[in-house]
């Protein structure tokens, strides 16, 4: 692995402590559009999509990478306080919040995992309905037909297992956080965008600004069929949510309200 160059970036778009090294390396997400300097190298050089990123979310990091990231055996993808347990003891099972302090411990990888597996993704969210199902519930169903019709038009030797995921599975990784060869990093980006640029021309953005982060919700769905169609062999690890120690059982608890709010949701959906 000595020879092996990898580099995950960690999407930041505020002020705070960042955790960073030779491998990982902050990237301002959305600075065309911030006003602000974080300090941190930005998404808005080279060729980029920087100033959409209130659309497409940690994904202009992405397209940053894949366009401008060279000389790089391995590339990912994390969040400024969502990292991939990625070590070798692989204390944690679940997606969990820990303390700031125990996120430090977390950040050494244990290089076997890279060339043992094509991809290393998220531990998936376990939803009630399909994948479909909930899209269509938590965000606009036309979006998600423009979105059907998109893949269609233009991979349609992938669209039988869009449906297969999408219709008939309720798990998928989340965040957009991966972390696999550079190669694959750049096929998966070139088919990702290929569909979400087409369902661009295709949707009105919606005016509330949690729903017009809709490619980024999309993409999260997207990664799965892509996974799933070239079957690549694929680790699941937890991802480790930092928090200050004193908001670790608040935002378990919020976590918690949150999932007997979706149940309600989904009831009355059914019943309708």
């Amino acid at each position: 692995m000595a020879t092996d160059k990898i580099k995950i970036l960690v999407a930041v778009h505020k002020a705070g402590d960042v955790i960073h090294d030779e491998i990982y390396t902050p990237i301002h997400v959305g600075k065309a559009n911030a006003g602000i300097d974080l300090g941190w190298m930005g998404d808005d050089t080279g060729d980029n999509i920087s100033a959409k990123n209130q659309n497409y979310c940690e994904l202009t990091a992405v397209y940053w990478a894949w366009k401008n990231l060279k000389d790089v055996d391995y590339v990912g993808l994390c969040h400024y306080r969502r990292f991939l347990d990625l070590t070798a003891t692989h204390k944690y099972h679940i997606n969990t919040f820990v303390t700031v302090d125990e996120m430090q411990k977390h950040t050494d990888i244990d290089f076997r995992l890279l060339r043992r597996y094509d991809a290393i993704v998220s531990l998936p969210l376990v939803g009630i309905l399909s994948l479909k199902g909930s899209y269509c519930l938590s965000h606009i169903s036309e979006d998600y037909a423009a979105l059907d019709a998109a893949v269609k038009k233009l991979y349609p030797d992938y669209y039988p297992d869009f449906v297969k995921v999408m219709d008939y599975n309720n798990q998928y990784s989340f965040g957009n956080i991966m972390v696999t060869r550079k190669e694959i990093f750049d096929d998966y980006a070139k088919w990702l965008f290929d569909i979400l640029f087409e369902v661009e021309k295709n949707v009105k953005i919606s005016a509330y600004p949690y729903q017009s982060r809709v490619f980024g919700f999309m993409s999260e769905r997207l990664m799965n069929v892509y996974l799933y169609h070239n079957k690549l062999k694929v680790l699941r690890r937890p991802v480790l949510s930092a928090a200050d120690g004193r908001n670790v059982s608040v935002f378990r608890d919020f976590c918690n309200r949150t999932v007997r709010n979706i149940v309600f949701r989904v009831n009355n959906y059914i019943l309708k």
